[in-house]
């Protein structure tokens, strides 16, 4: 992932890996898991999955959680989570995204197929469906973007999975420009319960979705 930002310049990455056999654990033999900060190409995911398919589902993104379980004493990183019982594919997705420059990772999404992968000895062809589903719904050239998948079915509304109190991002398909909406508050959103905050970022064609991560002091 880090040479094809670096060096081939890739304005999106999607990486498919039979990472983890606990991916099995957390989503499912017949559905693959899904690590990233952007909401919207994990929306995006999932829906190409739907129509494909590739079914997929997200696992939690919670990186202050997960870094800890790679701490090494003797160099830079683990490449295998100190813990098994504590999602473990998270933690091997969040090593992936410890090597994509800072930045970018609103632009990248990892898909472990480890479970969906096969059936008995024999390949089962997971995730070519997706990926061309996915390929046609995101623009790649300029900023990440969601697009209708038809400019007469209406805006589309960005989900904000678990932080509805904070924010509800809605794209329309055409001219009026993207709008943000908030709550009427008197000071900043009390978040102490929820391990992710939602901040969305207006770009010429629409909204992308990016999670900050929590910072946990306990």
């Amino acid at each position: 992932v880090s040479y094809a930002i670096r060096i081939l310049n890739a304005k999106v990455v999607v990486d498919v890996a039979t990472l983890t056999g606990t991916q099995a654990v957390a989503t499912g033999r017949k559905i693959a898991a899904l690590y990233s900060s952007s909401e919207t190409l994990e929306k995006l995911a999932a829906q190409s999955g739907k129509m494909t398919g590739d079914l997929c589902h997200p696992l939690p993104y919670m990186p202050e959680f997960w870094r800890e379980h790679l701490v090494s004493d003797v160099a830079d990183m683990k490449n295998a989570a100190s813990r098994r019982d504590n999602c473990p594919s998270a933690c091997a997705a969040q090593f992936i995204e410890e090597h994509i420059p800072a930045g970018f990772g609103e632009n990248w999404i990892h898909v472990d197929i480890a479970g969906p992968s096969a059936a008995g000895d024999r390949g089962t062809g997971f995730g070519v469906g997706l990926l061309v589903g996915l390929v046609d719904q995101v623009d790649s050239v300029g900023p990440l973007v969601v697009r209708s998948p038809s400019q007469e079915a209406g805006p589309v509304v960005m989900p904000v999975a678990h932080q509805s109190h904070v924010a509800r991002l809605v794209v329309a398909p055409s001219a009026p420009p993207a709008c943000i909406t908030t709550a009427p508050q008197a000071s900043a959103p009390h978040v102490s319960n929820e391990r992710s905050i939602v901040s969305g970022t207006a770009t010429g064609g629409g909204v992308d979705q990016k999670r900050v991560p929590y910072v946990h002091n306990g």
